[in-house]
């Protein structure tokens, strides 16, 4: 193999692959990137197992070939270059790196004992804004559970229904739903890890398409020369849709920053706490919001505007704040169905998107 390409441009793709290799790991060929030089075209390849990443980049390829170079010593060696033509050259089991006037001689991994995990099928496809994806991403992955006693719950499910997509994360305690609405018709359910989700939305980018296609067992994401392959999660997503209320006796519309604010502030108290509580009094228009400890009390006041009865409700501080923060409209609504029932809080406008769910904490008699 020997190739010629521009540092910065191969330091953006060493940092892409990156993102699937582990930090622990008994094989130590997976602490590798695999490179594939060819058609003027270098790929590099990294996995743990269960997610692979696979990005290719422009180089003028002099020979074709293919390697495994320890991934933590080569990204730290390119990271260093200066900005200028990166020379890569592979003979026998070593590669040499020059740059301007550096030269590196790397031991390079035998490539047969490389592992080949996912495979390209035909499947199911639908294309995404990757913008819009980043977004659905972010407004719903903080909501899995980290339990791993229940699997199912530690993935987002993508829920298609005919021309509507739902994106949703449950623990057991809170629900985040992001709907998208799409072109064209399809009726598909599949459940993303959450870890693969994090680390494609460090990937993506902020303008153009995502494309997504659903294989058998697992999912390929593919944006600007990268794809990023994840094992899917097997089982039965909770049925999310019948666990929301839909006859409320209180409405607070309030603005997200002053609530989220007040809140923050309250839960500086809260959070040394196991519970983390921090409980709001609705009143005539007003929600006051405090927190008893053994170390103070705090109060805050935020007004809005209330429709309906008066109501007096707690919450785990962390769990509420976490959806009031995934908003994007700078007004919302908040709507109880009294002080045991589950609050549905979204956007304050006529056709919302983003809808989060949060179980209350029963305070003691």
């Amino acid at each position: 193999m020997k190739l010629s390409i521009q540092q910065k441009n191969l330091l953006k793709h060493i940092n892409i692959a990156q993102r699937a290799i582990g930090t622990h790991t008994t094989l130590p060929v997976l602490e590798g990137i695999y490179l594939i030089a060819k058609d003027n075209t270098l790929e590099l390849i990294a996995t743990d197992l269960k997610i692979s990443i696979h990005s290719k980049v422009e180089a003028l390829v002099k020979e074709e070939g293919e390697i495994i170079i320890n991934s933590n010593l080569f990204g730290n060696i390119i990271r260093k270059l200066p900005d200028e033509m990166v020379e890569l050259e592979a003979n026998d089991n070593l590669l040499q790196i020059k740059c301007a006037y550096s030269s590196f001689n790397i031991h390079l991994y035998e490539e047969d004992e490389y592992p080949s995990i996912f495979n390209e099928e035909n499947g199911d496809t639908v294309i995404i804004s990757s913008g819009i994806l980043k977004d659905s991403i972010s407004q719903t992955v903080f909501a899995t559970s980290q339990e791993l006693t229940k699997p199912i719950l530690t993935g987002v499910l993508m829920n298609q229904k005919s021309k509507k997509i739902d994106f949703v994360a449950l623990d057991g305690y809170r629900i985040a739903i992001k709907t998208l609405m799409m072109e064209k018709e399809n009726e598909k359910q599949v459940i993303i890890p959450a870890k693969a989700l994090q680390e494609l939305n460090r990937i993506l980018p902020e303008e153009g398409d995502t494309l997504i296609k659903i294989l058998k067992g697992s999912v390929v994401f593919e944006f600007e020369g990268t794809r990023l392959f994840t094992r899917l999660l097997d089982g039965n997503f909770i049925q999310y849709e019948t666990v929301i209320e839909s006859v409320f006796s209180t409405y607070f519309s309030v603005n997200r920053k002053s609530l989220e604010e007040s809140i923050e502030r309250a839960a500086l108290l809260s959070r040394e706490e196991r519970t983390n509580l921090i409980k709001l009094n609705l009143n005539s228009g007003r929600l006051t919001i405090t927190s008893n400890t053994e170390i103070g009390h705090v109060t805050e006041i935020v007004d809005g505007k209330q429709e309906g009865e008066d109501l007096i409700i707690a919450f785990n501080a962390r769990y509420l704040m976490e959806g009031i923060k995934a908003m994007r409209e700078s007004e919302i609504k908040m709507k109880f169905s009294g002080p045991l029932r589950a609050c549905i809080i979204e956007e304050l406008n006529e056709n919302p998107d983003f809808i989060y769910v949060v179980l209350p904490v029963k305070l003691a008699e």
